[in-house]
C-alpha cells in the first residue's frame, strides 16, 4: 500500500533500408502489421517511395510522421503509432538522420532519431561529421532510440564512442 509501481511499457521498433526507395510497400507493411510495430524509422525514402507506401497503408496503422524524402540514399523518416513532434537530436544532419519526440502517454517521451550516415567508402569525413552528430548527450527524457543504418561496425571507434554514450546496442 502507498507502493508506486510503473507499469513497463513494451515498445516494438523496426528500421528499415528502403534500397534507393526500391522496398516493396507492401512487405513493409506486412511487416509492420504481423509484428505490431509502434515504431518505424525509414532510410533510403524517396518521395516516391512515400507515395507507394501510403498507397499500400502505411500511414493507416502508423499515422504520426516525421518524413524527409530525398533522391537516392538521402532521405529519412519516422513513422509512428504515437503523437510525434520533430526535435533537432543531431545537429547539422537533422535533415537526413531526424529527430522526434513520441509521447507515448502516462508523462512518458521517447526520443528517436533515424539513423543514416553517409558510408564511410563514399566520404568517410563526412561519415565521421554525420555519426558524430548522434552521440550527443541522451535529452531531457533519458529515453533515446537510434535505429536505422549506421554504415558501421564495433570495428569503427566513432561508433564504439555513439555506444558509449549509455545506449544498449540491441
Amino acid at each position: 500500500e502507498g507502493m508506486g509501481f510503473v507499469e513497463a511499457k513494451t515498445l516494438r521498433v523496426l528500421a528499415s533500408n528502403l534500397l534507393y526507395g526500391q522496398a516493396d510497400p507492401k512487405a513493409v507493411v506486412d511487416l509492420v502489421r504481423e509484428q505490431r510495430i509502434d515504431v518505424l524509422n525509414l532510410v533510403e525514402m524517396t518521395p516516391s517511395a512515400v507515395d507507394r507506401l501510403t498507397a499500400a497503408g502505411l500511414f493507416d496503422l502508423l499515422p504520426h510522421r516525421v518524413l524527409h524524402p530525398a533522391p537516392g540514399a538521402f532521405g529519412s523518416g519516422i513513422v509512428s503509432r504515437f503523437p510525434l513532434k520533430e526535435v533537432n537530436l543531431t545537429g547539422d544532419s537533422a535533415a537526413k538522420q531526424p529527430g522526434a519526440e513520441a509521447d507515448l502517454g502516462d508523462g512518458v517521451v521517447l526520443e528517436v532519431v533515424a539513423v543514416h550516415p553517409i558510408s564511410p567508402d563514399v566520404d568517410n569525413h563526412q561519415w565521421e561529421r554525420e555519426i558524430k552528430d548522434l552521440s550527443r548527450p541522451v535529452g531531457e527524457h533519458g529515453l533515446r532510440i537510434l535505429a536505422g543504418d549506421f554504415n558501421a561496425t564495433l570495428d569503427h571507434a566513432a561508433y564504439r564512442t555513439v555506444l558509449a554514450r549509455g545506449y544498449r546496442d540491441a
